[in-house]
């Protein structure tokens, strides 16, 4: 399974993300939609599972909930927006009795993926408005499996 994310699109959507998310079997969006054409949008590239975040309003947050927990081929996702600290986030995991393998998250509009505590947390980055230097970005799960590599694709 191929998977594409996308996160802080505020309702924004260049065109190099469809061809970024060419042959992905399903999108995963990490809030900050900003409109609900994006997701339309981007069904009509894969099926899409998204999360609201911090920008997004009515209708959006009655559509799509603040965290999403799924599971594909055994391996277990978080979705959500903002996390505060791996550390935080992994103790509210714990404390609800969720154990992803992965945390998808957005919000600080860089790209990174990094472990902590046996959990993966992958921020695909922001198609509008990077901060920090960051170039605008999505990422590309090629093959979910525990230890995934995901691809980042760039542009300005």
């Amino acid at each position: 399974m191929k998977i594409g994310i996308i996160s802080d699109t505020h309702g924004h959507l260049p065109g190099i993300v469809h061809t970024a998310f060419e042959q992905v079997d399903l999108i995963l969006h990490a809030g900050d939609i900003g409109h609900l054409d994006i997701i339309n949008e981007l069904e009509t590239i894969a099926p899409v599972h998204a999360v609201h975040g911090n920008i997004d309003s009515l209708p959006i947050r009655n559509i799509y909930p603040a965290s999403l927990d799924l599971t594909f081929d055994r391996i277990r996702i978080c979705i959500t927006h903002n996390i505060v600290t791996y550390r935080y986030y992994t103790f509210e995991l714990f404390r609800s009795g969720r154990q992803p393998d992965i945390v998808i998250f957005g919000h600080t509009h860089k790209a990174v993926f990094e472990s902590f505590r046996n959990i993966n947390f992958l921020n695909p980055g922001s198609v509008y408005r990077p901060k920090g230097g960051a170039r605008k970005s999505v990422a590309v799960i090629n093959q979910l499996k525990q230890d995934i590599e995901p691809e980042f694709i760039y542009w300005d």
